[in-house]
């Protein structure tokens, strides 16, 4: 009767062990607690991913949460797809249709692989450059174990590191193919997701601050001839905007869908009797591209053109880092 008793103790015992370590797994770990939270609450974690912390991420899983930040930020759905054999998981093969994660050989993608680090840091960069479309600064890492990271991921890590959005593992050491872990995988995600918000917002303020210097430019030029400066106006510099991004499909004072540069003040609802545009692309700055137009005819008589009173300045940067230079004159 005692072994019985005794045997049952053990038992219940080996029992609470087991259902505390699945219960401590349901939650995440004291240092990513807060952050797992937060991007639960941003939508940014599917709910089967919201459960086993600190268990490796496979690289499907992964895809899961990388799709779900683009779709999110950039409130759009990816419609492509690219397939592979050992899979059909949409959200890898919406993942890599857009470029965040290749196959591992032989059109597979083994989803259910455990996911390394460096293969995050790659897929991590990889999805910055996707929804910012924004030419990244290289930084070289400066863990102790560079020389372990592979060759195809060293940009990534060097960037993950810059960034803050990744760190270490301890003694300045990166260890590129220890397992990532679930609730690591939703913090650095969430950490990518603020990166990108502080990129858009650098970039955006970046290119009004162009816009304004090429006006400002434009206009010593004009007094420099003994004319009047230009006025600016809110509804020429948006429509400006406009037609710079749209020189990125067809750079021409034709517009992608017909009809002349011009031709989209009426889309703006401004009033003209005359209207004019200059454009030009690969100018790095303002200073360039004002000198790059006083110096063609064409576009010098557009800028010094006497009847000519209001500009709007639009410029726009692809995803190759590109800049689209454009401006639109009113009489």
């Amino acid at each position: 009767m005692r072994r019985k008793a005794f045997s049952l103790i053990i038992a219940l015992m080996l029992l609470a062990v087991s259902v505390s370590s699945v219960l401590a797994d349901e939650v995440p770990s004291d240092w990513a607690q807060e952050h797992v939270n937060i991007a639960i609450i941003e939508g940014l974690v599917p709910a089967h991913l919201q459960s086993q912390y600190t268990q490796p991420t496979t690289r499907a899983e992964f895809c899961a949460l990388a799709v779900t930040l683009y779709e999110g930020i950039t409130g759009s759905v990816i419609t492509r797809r690219v397939t592979f054999n050992d899979t059909r998981d949409i959200n890898v093969e919406k993942a890599a249709a857009i470029g965040i994660v290749s196959g591992v050989g032989d059109n597979n993608f083994a989803p259910d692989a455990e996911l390394t680090r460096e293969q995050a840091a790659t897929m991590l960069m990889r999805l910055i450059n996707s929804v910012t479309r924004i030419q990244l600064e290289r930084h070289a890492a400066t863990f102790a174990d560079n020389g372990s990271i592979s060759s195809w991921a060293r940009d990534a890590a060097g960037l993950m590191q810059a960034s803050g959005i990744m760190g270490g593992v301890g003694n300045n050491t990166f260890a590129p193919r220890n397992p990532y872990t679930r609730e690591q995988s939703i913090v650095t995600l969430l950490r990518a997701s603020v990166f990108i918000e502080e990129l858009f917002l650098a970039t955006e303020v970046m290119l009004v601050d162009f816009a304004a210097k090429v006006h400002e430019l434009t206009n010593e030029e004009r007094v420099k001839a003994g004319l009047q400066p230009f006025g600016r106006s809110e509804l020429l510099s948006a429509a400006a905007a406009h037609r710079a991004a749209e020189l990125e499909l067809n750079f021409s004072h034709t517009r992608p869908g017909g009809g002349m540069g011009p031709g989209i003040l009426n889309e703006y609802r401004v009033t003209y009797r005359t209207a004019g545009e200059n454009i030009a692309r690969g100018q790095n700055s303002p200073e360039m591209v004002v000198s790059d137009w006083m110096g063609s005819q064409g576009h010098r008589q557009n800028i010094l053109r006497q009847s000519y009173r209001n500009i709007g300045v639009g410029v726009y940067l692809d995803s190759s880092g590109r800049l689209y230079w454009v401006q639109l004159f009113t009489d």
